[in-house]
Order: structure tokens, then C-alpha cells, then sequence
């Protein structure tokens, strides 16, 4: 795979960590938060072959339409690894 690609996967891959680390109530909040944003933003984040800055963009953009619960549960995560991993390929 070339190194975008990979590094999207890696993105994908973060997004589902955290959601793993979520409980119910918590991952109910974050898609409906996730599926608010315009259909356009979210499919981008769905799509494999999207870039991994487009990714980082949707991740950054979730995050600041999220309620306060959900990005405190969110920065309780690996925010470096983030920022390490969206960097534009």
C-alpha cells in the first residue's frame, strides 16, 4: 500500500481504539455527533482511499463538534500519536 494509505488505515485504526475505550452512553453521543456533521465530512472520514490529512481534518472537526464529555473521554487518549499520525504525507 502506498504510505497515504497506510497512514489513513493507522488513522482508522486510532479512531477505533478510542472508540473501543468509550462506554455505551458515550459512543451513542459520539455518533450522533459523528452523523450530524454533513454527510460529505463523515463519508470522507469512511473511505479507505481518502487522504490521511482529509482524515485528521474530519477527526479535528468531530472533535470540535463534540459535547465537552465526549472530547474529555477523547483527550484521554493518545493526542501526540494523533498528531503524529496526521501529518500530511
Amino acid at each position: 500500500w502506498p504510505i497515504a494509505h497506510r497512514r489513513t488505515r493507522l488513522l482508522h485504526d486510532y479512531g477505533l481504539d478510542m472508540l473501543g475505550q468509550l462506554d455505551g452512553a458515550a459512543v451513542r453521543e459520539f455518533f450522533a455527533t459523528f452523523f450530524d456533521l454533513p454527510l460529505q465530512t463523515w463519508s470522507t472520514y469512511m473511505r479507505a482511499d481518502s487522504s490521511p490529512t482529509d482524515v485528521g481534518r474530519v477527526m479535528a472537526q468531530l472533535f470540535r463538534a463534540a459535547p465537552w464529555s465526549t472530547r474529555r473521554r477523547l483527550l484521554r487518549g493518545h493526542p501526540a500519536d494523533f498528531l503524529r499520525l496526521a501529518r500530511p504525507s
